[in-house]
C-alpha cells in the first residue's frame, strides 16, 4: 500500500481510498484538460461531511499537495492526491420554503433530473451543459440559460447558502459567517470545501424553443452583421443567443425574435419546440473530450459586439489552426450574447466577491490539440494570451470571467477593489495557503506577504 494511504486509511472506509489500479481511479481523479492532469497516486471519495472533516484535518496539516475535485469540466488536480466530492449528490426541494439543497460533487445534468422529477414546474439557475459540475461552476460565479432573467448563479438571489469544511474541519453554513458566504459568490471557493448549496427555485415554463442555425462561410459576413444587430436590439429576457466557429470534426460540436437568422442564405435550421430537460442536455455527448484534449482556455468580458466581430472570430481560429492543424481538433471560439439582467442583477458591485454590476458579453477561447499530438503546450499558451485584443480590440487586463482562469490572467484585476477583502478572508480561512489550485489569492502573513 502506499505510504500516504496507509496513513489515511486510519481515517476513511478502505472503499473511500481509491489508488491508480483501481477501476474507479479514472472517474475520480481525471482532469478535463489532459495538460492540468497531475495523475497523484491516489484519489480520496470520502462519503459522509464526518469523514471529509477528519480527511480535512490531516491533509491541511500535512505536506501533502492536494486538490479538490467536484465533477464535470474542472481541471484542479494535485501531485499527492485528489479529494473527489462525486459521492455529495444529495438533492432535497422544500417548496415551502422555496429552497433545493444540492449536494457540491454532482453535475447540473444530475441536478436538472432531480428537478424535473422531484420539482416539477420549477428550475434552477444552473450551468448550461449537463456535464458541467456544481461546485465549481457556482464557486466561479455560474452562468445559466437563466442568468438572462434571474442573474448568475453565485447571486444573492439564486445562491442562498453553502455547507462548508472549513481547514480545521469544522463545519458551517456560511451564511453564518457573513463574509465566507460573501466570498463564496464568485470567489473562487478556496476558503474551505463546500459540500452543498441552498438555491432559489423559480417557476420555469416545461417548454423552450432552441437548437442550432448552421451557416456556411460565405454567409459569414451577414451572421456577424445580425448577430451585432441582435446584441443591439433584444430585451427579452427569456432570449438567449450564442455563436461558435470551430472546426466540425471537433469533439466540442455538437421564432419570431430570430427571423434576422432565418433569412441568411445557405443555414441548416435544426431549431424546434422541446422540453426544458431536452435544452439542458442539448450536448450531452460533449463529455467524451474529458482527459483527452491538453488546451488553455478562458472568457473574457467584451463590452460592444461591432458588425465584424465574427469576422475576426473566424480569422483568429483560420489563423490558431495555421501554425498547426491538430489545433482545429481542440481550439474553439464563442460569443456568449448575454442579456443586461445576466452581469447586472446582483444588486450592486459589492454584493459578491466577484464585482459585476454592468452588461457584457462572453468570449470564450480554447487553444489546444488532442493528446496524441505532439503540439507543444508553450506555444499554445502564448497563442492564448494574444487572442483576446485580437478579437476584442481595447480588451482590458482584468476582464475575465472567473471560472476559469489561467496563470496569465492578473487576479487582482479581476476582483479588483474587492481582492484585498478577499486575502484578509483568505488569511482568517486558509492562513497556510494550502487551498491552492484554481482561482489563487495568497494571504496575508504577519511577516509580509505570501506568494506574489
Amino acid at each position: 500500500m502506499h505510504p500516504v494511504a496507509a496513513a489515511i486509511a486510519a481515517i476513511l472506509q478502505p472503499d473511500e481510498i481509491i489508488l491508480e489500479d483501481s477501476p474507479l481511479y479514472e472517474h475520480e481523479s481525471l482532469a478535463w484538460l489532459a495538460n492540468k492532469d497531475s495523475k497523484p497516486p491516489m484519489a480520496l471519495r470520502p462519503r459522509s461531511v464526518s469523514a471529509l472533516q477528519a480527511l480535512m484535518r490531516f491533509v491541511y496539516d500535512s505536506d501533502l499537495d492536494f486538490a479538490m475535485r467536484s465533477t464535470g469540466v474542472g481541471s484542479s488536480s494535485g501531485w499527492d492526491l485528489v479529494i473527489s466530492m462525486t459521492a455529495f449528490d444529495g438533492f432535497s426541494f422544500d417548496a415551502e420554503q422555496e429552497n433545493v439543497t444540492v449536494g457540491a460533487g454532482q453535475t447540473w445534468g444530475d441536478v436538472d433530473r432531480k428537478m424535473d422529477s422531484d420539482a416539477q414546474g420549477y428550475a434552477v439557475v444552473g450551468a448550461r451543459q449537463p456535464y458541467v459540475g456544481v461546485g465549481g461552476c457556482i464557486l466561479g460565479g455560474g452562468l445559466s440559460w437563466l442568468s438572462h432573467e434571474f442573474g448568475l448563479i453565485s447571486d444573492p438571489a439564486n445562491l442562498l447558502d453553502a455547507q462548508v469544511v472549513l481547514s480545521d474541519g469544522r463545519v458551517v453554513w456560511a451564511k453564518e459567517e457573513e463574509d465566507l458566504l460573501w466570498a463564496l459568490r464568485g470567489g473562487g471557493g478556496n476558503f474551505g470545501i463546500v459540500t452543498a448549496f441552498k438555491l432559489k427555485p423559480r417557476p420555469f415554463p416545461r417548454n423552450v424553443f432552441r437548437g442550432f442555425i448552421i451557416y456556411p462561410q460565405s454567409s459569414l459576413a451577414a451572421v456577424s452583421q445580425a448577430v451585432s444587430a441582435f446584441t443591439r436590439e433584444i430585451k427579452d429576457p427569456k432570449v438567449a443567443l450564442h455563436t461558435c466557429i470551430l472546426n466540425p470534426g471537433s469533439p466540442f460540436f455538437p421564432s419570431s425574435r430570430f427571423d434576422r437568422f432565418f433569412v441568411i442564405e445557405g443555414l441548416v435550421d435544426m431549431t424546434k419546440e422541446q422540453s426544458l430537460m431536452e435544452l439542458l442536455g442539448i450536448t450531452a455527448n460533449t463529455t467524451t473530450p474529458k482527459g483527452k484534449i491538453k488546451a488553455f482556455m478562458g472568457g473574457a468580458l467584451v463590452a460592444d459586439v461591432d458588425d465584424e466581430f465574427l469576422m475576426r472570430m473566424s480569422e483568429w481560429f483560420d489563423r490558431i489552426v495555421s501554425h498547426h492543424p491538430a489545433l482545429a481538433e481542440g481550439s474553439y471560439v464563442l460569443l456568449e450574447v448575454l442579456q443586461e439582467g445576466a452581469l447586472n442583477s446582483s444588486g450592486s458591485l459589492s454584493a459578491t466577491a466577484w464585482p459585476h454590476a454592468y452588461h457584457r458579453y462572453v468570449l470564450q477561447l480554447g487553444v489546444g490539440s488532442l493528446t496524441d499530438t505532439d503540439y507543444p503546450n508553450e506555444l499554445a499558451y502564448r497563442l492564448m494570451q494574444e487572442s483576446y485584443a485580437e478579437i476584442a480590440p481595447g480588451h482590458e487586463e482584468g476582464d475575465f470571467f472567473p471560472n476559469v482562469v489561467e496563470e496569465f490572467m492578473d487576479v487582482s484585476k479581476i476582483y479588483k477593489s474587492h481582492y484585498d477583502k478577499l486575502r484578509k478572508l483568505k488569511t482568517k480561512y486558509d492562513s497556510r495557503a494550502r487551498f491552492d489550485k484554481g482561482i489563487f489569492m495568497p494571504p496575508y502573513i504577519s511577516e509580509g506577504v505570501l506568494g506574489s
